[in-house]
């Protein structure tokens, strides 16, 4: 009989999983037989016959291992046809653990969107990543769609689009193998997010070693990107010891 399913080398987290095969002419049963051994010597793993339907699902759930199978199919006389080639199968449902986060650190301060990194966990095919505001991830602001990592890649980096809102927040990622099964959620590491701090103003106005006969002088500078407020600091010495003027709380660009 010509196999059809699974397909060979499909690894799967199902231990009930159906194998199913062409109809062939003048078979009116089947039998398949499945082994950890490409010889399938005596004893072998599992054979079912007297099958009269060309597939079977198992009613006892394989154990986690790597299967060869195959069928064959017998005429009315009872006389039994060639077995067909076999194919692989690898059962497995052993969860990858979870992954081990690298950057930010716990508790760490940034002032860029984040770029989460996680070291690659050994066998994994696909990450998951979620941030939240509250420890317990219930109903977690954000969580990635399955994030494939790069052949051979010893750590994973992923920045989340859109950017984030600024604020604090817990991030974990989880693993997924090739047979379908995902990991364990790491533990929730804790970053904030913050504004970044702006570049020193340009000074514009009035231009340096000015002499003036004005009191109250109109001072203006540079407005640099990501400035919410300015402090203003005038004085008769170069090191602002004691300032004759400190005003923390200007909101232009002038004085």
């Amino acid at each position: 009989p010509a196999l059809t399913a699974p397909l060979n080398n499909m690894v799967t987290n199902d231990p009930n999983t159906a194998f199913d095969w062409e109809a062939v002419v003048y078979g009116v049963k089947y039998e398949l037989a499945i082994d950890t051994d490409t010889k399938f010597a005596a004893p072998v793993y599992r054979t079912v016959t007297d099958l009269t339907e060309t597939g079977y699902t198992p009613d006892t759930a394989l154990d986690n291992n790597k299967y060869y199978w195959r069928v064959r199919a017998m005429n009315v006389n009872g006389v039994w046809g060639a077995w067909s080639a076999y194919r692989v199968l690898t059962v497995d449902t052993t969860p990858p653990p979870a992954p081990v986060l690298s950057s930010p650190a716990n508790n760490a301060i940034v002032r860029a969107a984040p770029k989460y990194i996680w070291k690659a966990v050994s066998g994994a095919v696909r990450y998951q990543l979620q941030y939240d505001d509250d420890a317990g991830f219930e109903g977690a602001l954000y969580t990635s769609g399955e994030l494939i990592p790069a052949a051979g890649a010893t750590s994973i980096n992923f920045t989340p689009a859109p950017a984030q809102d600024l604020g604090s927040y817990y991030w974990r990622v989880r693993a997924l193998d090739a047979a379908g099964n995902w990991g364990a959620w790491s533990t929730g590491w804790l970053v904030e997010y913050r504004p970044p701090i702006p570049a020193a103003p340009l000074l514009t106005a009035p231009g340096s070693a000015a002499l003036l006969n004005d009191n109250t002088p109109l001072m203006e500078w540079s407005n640099p990107a990501g400035a919410a407020g300015c402090e203003v600091l005038i004085d008769t010495d170069s090191g602002f010891a004691a300032p004759v003027v400190r005003d923390g709380e200007v909101s232009e660009s002038r004085y």
